[in-house]
């Protein structure tokens, strides 16, 4: 009877915690767990609670699961930390492991006589936190860290919670601490603890507890038996980090002493030493004024004395040519050039260094679709000879999708690369080989994740990918023998997110990380509209360096922004000047996570969002989402291959307006009847609506011109001179609120503003450190909210990589 009072206690308890918790919306915890649930297939939603007094996190409930998560907890641990706790949580919600042990413990009750039972209990609730950090290892690898976490999160409980057995948590026990991670350092995964012969027939004979464990608890791990990780021992090191406008996706050279790379202040082939840190560029274009093309793909040659690069002819040619420069900038010679290849990407020089691995794309539409008539580019994986340009081709497609990466095996005798999945329109990669002497293709990495190619190790022993198979992506190797997989791939690192240059003669792979951060800043301006009273300051608390892209609402009472890193995962944010709370919308269907996104754009009556994305029910196309429930309804299709698209709403909501590429075009939202209103000649970019309806403001190339609503002809209002256009290509328009004025940018960093009516031009002195990537001005006309962009990139190597994974 007292055990039997013990759990309706621990019941009351429970509800007592949930009643006076706060639920967690917008925070990092809350985004690892909906991580975590997608990682594991989990349906069912999961909420997370921060009640007072509750030491550790723990998960109680299994059809309506709750995440108990202390109020601590996100400022003492780090992002991986959090992310380990949210995927051994949601593990035990797969398991349904509170609903065994709530059963186990009311069992428990009723045959309390039998000192075994006492045992088996604790044996299967030891063995469900096994099997949760066998979850966690299978999902992130790095056993060490995981295992300290537990550690020091364990010596923060004050007694054994023996009380706990309706719920299941990270941590609960001191006692079985150490059995727990010593089964985490275990490198030997079939040696993974279960329940003992002797607990097992102890609770056989003691009749229905052995009945319901036997067909409720599965005491294997939630996912099968997954690879080890091979970080331990790894040395990652930062070489240099360079400014914004670098793209470090050259090569490397084989003594790992030179690094190639485009600078693109103007567009030139660039060298690195790294001995040094010294740059030089290799081409010659002094500005982005009066040139005539620039450079991009490189990789270096195996004697480290050349460079092969592409070139686009940009000024009355319009195509890319294959060429080779010395390291010191001598003897430049154009390989391969002919108008009816229009877009070259090389990738690696052959061993012998006699060839150059490269890809080519057809400057016609040569292929055409049988059953539509549809004609398509085609892309081409080649060979071109160093000594006279001649091509051979390994492979052709219709061109949906090109190779992110492609390099030959050290001996010469293999080609891998990446491509898309299924024919060639999917985000996501799978990873093949050719046989040079063969031509006989093969699928290496066939997985349904996004499997990207990172290099061969120097020894072609490993072939190193990027996936995103597990919570986030990790870098990880896959043995090879004689061209075919000899194992099951293994992770490497996990939370690996460079871009590849490529491996040295040691074994040292190397790799450029793009640092890019976006944040929505307020500020108010003065009286004249020209300089700075407040600010700016973030708005948002929750989401550093990854929100973008505001609107305000016509009364000015909220602020929508996106919020998400890189192109995805993307969700929407709107904030409350008045009261600092941020509510998250997650439409519903939900856009594709790795969507581009344009928007938002809040409705005049502050009730939908305007966003353009690929849902993935309906398709790519612009939608508009309910504020309130999320509910995203497409309203026309658009072909994702235009790019992406700007919105704006007319002030009455009967209309909204997209700019993409050259076209400005108004849709109807009730019918999504499109008619074309003005086609740029030089490429429109930004769009933004007057407060009136009246006109509209974008831009047509290096001009700001305004166009009636209805169509008609467009006027220029101003002209950017080459030194005052962006270098980084964001380029918008905002209307002031009096409708007198239109902000735009100069140089990436300057707001200015123009008179609509004379065309006087006037800065706006807002203090940035980075670029300004759009603007939008409150209904009062002195607070603005603005995206600020700081940009950077950063060469890693990553060092001692072991020559083997036997007998680790």
């Amino acid at each position: 009877g007292t055990l039997i009072g013990l759990v309706v206690v621990q019941m009351l308890r429970i509800r007592g915690w949930l009643a006076r918790g706060r639920i967690l919306t917008d925070r990092p915890i809350v985004r690892e767990i909906q991580a975590a649930r997608r990682h594991f297939g989990l349906e069912r939603g999961c909420v997370a609670v921060q009640p007072a007094g509750i030491e550790a996190p723990m998960t109680l409930r299994t059809f309506h699961p709750i995440l108990v998560v202390p109020k601590t907890l996100e400022e003492e641990l780090s992002e991986e930390e959090l992310r380990s706790i949210a995927l051994h949580e949601i593990a035990h919600v797969r398991r349904n492991d509170p609903l065994v042990l709530s059963f186990a413990s009311i069992v428990r009750a009723f045959l309390f006589f039998h000192p075994l039972v006492w045992l088996a209990v604790r044996e299967i609730a030891a063995l469900a936190e096994q099997a949760a950090d066998d979850a966690v290892l299978q999902a992130m690898g790095r056993p060490l860290p995981y295992a300290k976490m537990l550690t020091r999160l364990t010596e923060r409980l004050t007694r054994r919670m023996l009380s706990m057995e309706l719920a299941v948590g990270i941590v609960f026990s001191k006692g079985q601490l150490l059995r727990r991670i010593e089964a985490i350092l275990s490198t030997r995964g079939e040696q993974r603890p279960r329940l003992s012969a002797v607990a097992a027939g102890t609770v056989i004979l003691v009749g229905a507890l052995a009945v319901g464990l036997a067909t409720t608890l599965p005491l294997a791990a939630v996912a099968s038996e997954g690879p080890r990780s091979h970080d331990e021992g790894l040395t990652l090191r930062r070489l240099a980090t360079f400014p914004a406008f670098s793209d470090l996706t050259g090569g490397v050279s084989p003594e790992g002493g030179l690094v190639t790379y485009i600078d693109w202040t103007a567009g030139n082939l660039a060298l690195f030493e790294v001995e040094t840190g010294a740059s030089r560029l290799l081409t010659a274009n002094a500005s982005w004024k009066d040139i005539s093309g620039w450079a991009e793909a490189s990789t270096v040659a195996p004697d480290a004395r050349r460079v092969a690069y592409s070139w686009y002819n940009e000024r009355g040619v319009d195509f890319y040519e294959l060429r080779i420069v010395g390291i010191d900038g001598s003897d430049p010679r154009v390989v391969y050039r002919d108008p009816a290849t229009y877009w070259i990407h090389p990738h690696a020089w052959s061993p012998d260094g006699a060839r150059i691995l490269a890809y080519f794309s057809d400057a016609a539409r040569t292929l055409v679709d049988e059953r539509t008539g549809d004609r398509y580019r085609a892309g081409h994986l080649v060979l071109v000879s160093v000594e006279d340009g001649s091509v051979q081709r390994l492979r052709t497609w219709r061109e949906k999708s090109f190779p992110a990466t492609a390099s030959f095996s050290p001996d010469g005798r293999f080609v891998a690369f990446d491509f898309a999945q299924g024919d060639g329109g999917s985000s996501r990669h799978d990873i093949f080989f050719i046989g040079l002497d063969s031509g006989e293709e093969t699928r290496v990495v066939s997985h349904p994740a996004d499997d990207r190619l990172m290099g061969w190790s120097s020894d072609g022993s490993r072939l190193l990918f990027v996936s995103d198979r597990t919570s986030r992506r990790a870098l990880w190797a896959l043995e090879i023998t004689d061209g075919k997989p000899a194992d099951e791939p293994a992770v490497v690192r996990a939370g690996f997110d460079g871009l590849p240059i490529g491996f040295d003669a040691n074994g040292n792979f190397y790799f450029g990380v793009p640092a890019s951060t976006n944040d929505v800043r307020l500020t108010k301006l003065d009286a004249m509209g020209t300089g700075v009273a407040e600010g700016p300051v973030p708005v948002s608390p929750g989401f550093v360096g990854a929100t973008s892209r505001s609107d305000w609402a016509r009364d000015g009472s909220k602020l929508v922004y996106g919020v998400g890193a890189g192109s995805g995962p993307w969700a929407f944010a709107i904030y409350s000047p008045a009261t600092g709370e941020e509510r998250i919308i997650d439409p519903q269907p939900p856009f594709r996570p790795d969507s581009r996104m344009a928007g938002p754009r809040l409705s005049p009556d502050g009730t939908q969002l305007l966003v353009a994305g690929d849902g993935s029910e309906e398709g790519y196309g612009i939608y508009v989402v309910n504020v309130a429930t999320g509910a995203a309804r497409r309203i026309v299709r658009v072909d994702p291959a235009e790019g992406l698209n700007q919105l704006a709403w007319s002030p009455d909501g009967r209309w909204c307006y997209r700019r993409v590429r050259s076209t400005v075009v108004r849709i109807d939202v009730a019918s999504g009847t499109e008619q074309e209103l003005h086609r740029a000649e030089r490429g429109a970019w930004g769009l933004d609506v007057s407060p009136d309806g009246e006109a509209l403001a974008f831009w047509n190339g290096a001009s700001l011109v305004l166009l009636p609503a209805s169509g008609g002809k467009a006027r220029e209002i101003v002209q950017l001179e080459d030194s005052e256009q962006n270098p980084g290509g964001d380029i918008f328009v905002a209307w002031t609120a009096d409708g007198e004025h239109v902000l735009f940018p100069k140089r990436g960093s300057e707001l200015w503003r123009v008179r609509i009516r004379t065309g006087e031009q006037e800065r706006v002195a807002l203090p940035v450190r980075g670029q300004i990537v759009d603007v939008a001005v409150h209904p009062d006309g002195r607070q603005i909210a603005f995206t600020e962009r700081q940009e950077s990139t950063h060469l890693w190597v990553l060092q001692n990589l072991p020559s083997s994974w036997e007998d680790e």
